[in-house]
């Protein structure tokens, strides 16, 4: 019951996680020729998450935000002798993962696995729809270009259009992206989410006779 509460809550914070997939699917790589303008950058991360699903969005992040999101997210799999941590580190990276396996891996990995199972968590493995993105503009601002979009994800019978401001920074010779607020709000919600299983009152099995 307890994991069953857990993924109801990271599925209503997804919410069928169609909102998420956009907020992803406009995300910028790391390892593009230098050349490439950060319009181009946006169409072709999405058409990797077209192609690969949610997890091929790490391979394009800035390499400073790849260790910020491992960071905010580890922690939640180090509650010592938590039922709730180790069923959430089990569901997404396997029934031999610990907290400390985690920790020591890559953050472009970590960040791979976890997108692409807790997408496939929170929508029961339906496929991922991504539309083809229409860039509107973009702005300047030192080192880092906000690019305004307007692009569609779905799952299911749900499908979101909406217009979409994402940030990418100079990096290495390229491009990569930013981490938008919301997902550093995904990190608070699943935390809310583990808080609120840990706090649930535990049934205590009537004794027989009374």
């Amino acid at each position: 019951m307890k994991q069953s509460f857990f993924w109801r809550a990271c599925a209503g914070h997804l919410h069928l996680a169609a909102g998420m997939a956009l907020l992803l699917a406009v995300v910028l790589p790391v390892s593009a020729n230098a050349a490439e303008t950060p319009e181009a950058y946006v169409a072709r991360s999405v058409d990797a998450v077209q192609e690969e699903g949610m997890g091929a969005i790490a391979q394009f992040m800035h390499s400073d935000e790849l260790v910020r999101f491992k960071a905010m997210i580890v922690p939640l799999f180090a509650v010592q002798e938590d039922p709730g941590a180790e069923a959430f580190a089990h569901n997404l990276f396997g029934p031999q993962a610990t907290a400390e396996s985690i920790a020591a891996m890559p953050a472009v990995d970590f960040m791979r696995v976890f997108l692409d199972r807790m997408f496939a968590q929170a929508t029961g493995g339906a496929a991922l729809r991504v539309g083809d993105p229409q860039i509107l503009g973009s702005v300047r601002e030192g080192d880092v270009v906000h690019v305004v979009l307007r692009g569609s994800a779905g799952v299911k019978e749900v499908t979101v259009t909406k217009v979409q401001v994402t940030s990418v920074k100079s990096d290495g010779d390229g491009w990569g992206l930013m981490l938008t607020g919301d997902m550093e709000g995904l990190a608070e919600g699943l935390r809310t989410a583990l808080t609120k299983q840990r706090t649930q009152p535990r049934l205590t099995p009537a004794t027989p006779g009374k």
